[in-house]
């Protein structure tokens, strides 16, 4: 059984394995991106490491929005790689264990992109982020005019 932490962006329930969590912070301004990758949204110097910031809405083509002080940024790392999320919300309580999703969340109902897959409950479990991120071009998880990963219905092409 896989531990996940859930979050969410622009009402997309999505996963992570919590053992690739290192931390979940608050929102803050993210410095400038070292390169113009399309999802890259700026760096994070946390305790002197530089960070990438990656924007998990650019992640299904939704459209980008200034930051606010409610959003969080996960950090997430993996063997000698580091990457931070900026998440619209991580669904972990202010005080208290972090809740974590059981056995039925892991139940793998399609891949989405290679590291990605889609839930039968519904919600895009980055099961290896890195491995997502090292494609180019970054694939687009629930593309216009395909099931989008939350309601299972057809988004509208725009």
């Amino acid at each position: 059984m896989m531990n996940q932490l859930l979050f969410s962006v622009d009402g997309i329930p999505c996963a992570l394995p919590l053992a690739d969590v290192r931390i979940v912070i608050q929102m803050v301004q993210p410095g400038p991106a070292r390169d113009g990758r399309p999802g890259l949204c700026g760096t994070l110097d946390y305790h002197g490491q530089i960070i990438p910031v990656w924007s998990v809405r650019a992640f299904f083509g939704r459209p980008e929005r200034l930051p606010e002080l409610t959003d969080q940024i996960i950090i997430v790392e993996k063997g000698k790689k580091t990457a931070a999320l900026w998440v619209d919300e991580a669904h972990i309580p202010r005080q208290g264990p972090l809740p974590l999703a059981g056995g039925e969340m892991v139940k793998i109902e399609t891949s989405l992109a290679a590291g990605v897959d889609l839930t039968t409950g519904g919600a895009a479990l980055f099961r290896d982020l890195f491995l997502y991120l090292s494609q180019e071009p970054l694939p687009v998880l629930g593309r216009a005019g395909t099931a989008s990963p939350l309601h299972g219905q057809q988004e509208e092409k725009g």
